[in-house]
C-alpha cells in the first residue's frame, strides 16, 4: 500500500484535490436490481419550494497524492485516518480508525454505544465487498453493536493490526480535544431524564476549551487489547448489563443482508439492503424526475404512505474513504437522536436508544452509505458517500449526480428538515423563501463526500459537522 495520502481539509473550502492515480479499471456487465416502492401524493406542502445556495463557494486545491481521500467530521479524525494511511493501512483500516475516532470528539452523536451501516466496494473489480447493518430489527432492545461491525470489517478487509487501528482515538481520547460547536448544541437536546453524570458532564463544557476522556481511552484499550468481545462478556460488560440482559450481550449478531443495487440515469448506484434506507434512496433516485433544481413537493411527493415521513429525525456522523487501489468505503454511524437513550457510562461513552420505535416495523437504520458510478465511462465519476437520513440524501444526491452545481454548492446548499407535520429551516443555511420556517435544532447531519474523476479525487467535509 502507497503511504502517500490526502487530507480533506476543514478550513473555508473543506476540499482536497489528489491525482496521479496510477491503476487502470475493469468493465463488467452490470446487473439491473432495481427495488419498487409504492408512491403516493402528498398534500402537506402546496407551495413549491426551491432549495438554492444563494452565494457561490470559493474552492481552492488541497494536497496532492494517489488517489486516496478521506471525507469526515472532524479534522483532528481525518489526521486520525491520514495517520493509518501512511502506515500501510487500506480504505477500510482507516474508515474503521475515523470513525471510532469520531465516538471521542462527537460522543453526542456517535461511538462504542451505538449501531451503523457500512458498505466496502472495490471499483477495479467493480464487485461489492461487504454490507453490515448492526441495528437490530425495529421494536427490538438496540444492544451496541458498532464497534462489531467495524471489527467484522476490519478483521475481513484491513491490512494493519486492530491495535495499531484504534490507537490514534486512544491517544486523542487521553490527551484531549477541542469542545465543538456541535457538542455545545447537543446541549438543546438534554432530556430531565439524563442520568446525572450526562447532566454534570454537558453542562461542565465550554466551547473551544480542550477536554480529557481518560475513561473513555481505558475502555477503548480494553478493546484494543482483549477485542470487542470484551464489551460484551468480558471486563467491560458490567456497565452494558445495566441496561441489557446477558442473553443480548452473549449473542451479538449483525445483519448480513444483501446491498441494494439499481441501475439508472447513467449510474450504477449501491447502498445498503433491506433493513436501512438504501432500497427507499435507490427507488427514488430511479423512479423520481429529481434534478438539480427540485421542491419540496417532488420530494414529499414520494415520502407519503411511506414510513420515511414518520421517522423522527436522527442524527450520526458519515465516513467516506478511498485508496490507490479503488477501495471504497462509507460508514453511516449513530446513537438514534442526538445523545441515544441520554446515559452516561462509568465507561466514557453514551448508550444509543435502547429501543426502536415499535410501529417501524421495516426500517431498522433511517441512514445508509451510497456509491455511485457511471456506466459507459468506469473513471468518469465514481461518488463515495452516506447519509444518516434519507430525507437529506434526496435533497443533496441528485444534485451531485445530474446538476451542473458541483459537489461543493449541492452539499452546502440550504435543506429542508421534513417531518410529518412541518418543515423546519437550519440556521446556518436558510432556504430563500418568501416567507419563513421555523427552526430545526442543531446539531444538522451531514452528508460528506468523495467524488472522483479520471485520477482527480475530490474529499469534501459538509460544513454543518461544526
Amino acid at each position: 500500500m502507497d503511504a502517500s495520502i490526502s487530507n480533506s481539509i476543514n478550513t473555508a473550502d473543506r476540499a482536497s484535490y489528489i491525482t496521479n492515480e496510477s491503476t487502470p479499471l475493469h468493465n463488467v456487465k452490470l446487473k439491473d436490481e432495481g427495488y419498487k416502492y409504492i408512491i403516493g401524493t402528498f398534500g402537506i406542502v402546496t407551495l413549491i419550494i426551491t432549495i438554492g445556495l444563494g452565494v457561490a463557494i470559493n474552492k481552492d486545491p488541497g494536497e496532492v497524492s494517489f488517489g486516496s481521500g478521506i471525507a469526515a467530521d472532524r479534522s483532528v479524525c481525518t489526521e486520525a485516518g491520514n495517520e493509518i494511511f501512511m502506515k500501510g493501512g487500506n480504505s477500510v483500516d482507516v474508515a474503521v480508525a475515523v470513525t471510532v475516532c469520531l465516538g471521542v470528539v462527537f460522543p453526542h452523536l456517535t461511538g462504542i454505544g451505538g449501531n451503523g451501516v457500512l458498505l466496502v466496494y472495490n471499483h477495479k473489480t467493480e464487485k461489492i465487498l461487504m454490507c453490515l447493518d448492526s441495528w437490530p430489527p425495529a421494536g427490538t432492545v438496540v444492544v451496541p453493536q458498532l464497534m462489531l461491525a467495524l471489527y467484522t470489517a476490519h478483521s475481513s478487509f484491513g491490512h494493519k493490526s486492530w491495535s495499531i487501528i484504534l490507537e490514534p482515538a486512544i491517544r486523542i481520547a487521553r490527551e484531549g480535544f477541542q469542545v465543538s460547536e456541535s457538542l455545545i448544541q447537543s446541549l438543546k437536546h438534554l432530556s430531565p431524564n439524563a442520568n446525572d453524570d450526562l447532566k454534570n458532564w454537558l453542562h461542565s463544557l465550554k466551547l473551544g476549551t480542550v477536554i480529557k476522556s481518560p475513561q473513555l481511552a481505558e475502555t477503548l484499550a480494553v478493546i484494543q487489547d482483549k477485542g470487542v468481545e470484551a464489551l460484551y462478556t468480558g471486563s467491560l460488560n458490567d456497565e452494558l448489563g445495566k441496561y441489557f440482559d446477558s442473553k443480548s450481550l452473549s449473542e451479538p449478531s449483525l445483519n448480513k443482508e444483501p446491498c441494494s443495487e439499481a441501475i439508472g440515469k447513467g449510474y450504477r448506484l449501491i447502498s445498503s439492503g433491506v433493513g436501512t434506507a438504501g432500497p427507499s434512496l435507490l427507488n427514488s433516485l430511479v423512479d423520481s424526475n429529481f434534478s438539480n433544481s427540485f421542491s419540496v413537493q417532488e420530494l414529499a411527493d414520494f415520502l407519503i404512505g411511506k414510513e420515511e415521513l414518520s421517522w423522527p429525525l436522527p442524527s450520526g456522523v458519515v465516513v467516506s474513504v478511498t485508496d490507490k487501489d479503488d477501495n471504497y468505503v462509507s460508514i453511516v454511524s449513530g446513537l438514534g437522536p442526538v445523545l441515544g437513550s441520554q446515559n452516561l457510562l462509568k465507561d466514557g461513552y453514551i448508550v444509543g436508544s435502547l429501543l426502536h420505535r415499535s410501529n417501524l416495523s421495516r426500517i431498522n437504520s433511517f441512514g445508509a452509505p451510497f456509491i455511485a458510478t457511471t456506466l459507459q465511462h468506469k473513471c468518469e465519476k465514481r461518488i463515495v458517500t452516506g447519509g444518516v437520513d434519507l430525507r437529506d440524501m434526496l435533497q443533496v444526491l441528485p444534485k451531485i449526480l445530474w446538476g451542473s452545481e458541483g459537489v461543493v454548492n449541492s452539499v452546502e446548499a440550504a435543506r429542508v428538515r421534513i417531518t410529518e407535520n412541518s418543515l423546519l429551516a437550519e440556521i446556518n443555511h436558510p432556504p430563500v423563501l418568501p416567507f419563513s420556517l421555523p427552526p430545526a435544532s442543531m446539531p444538522y447531519p451531514v452528508i460528506n463526500v468523495i467524488q472522483k474523476r479520471g485520477d482527480e479525487v475530490l474529499a469534501y467535509d459538509d460544513s454543518r459537522s461544526l
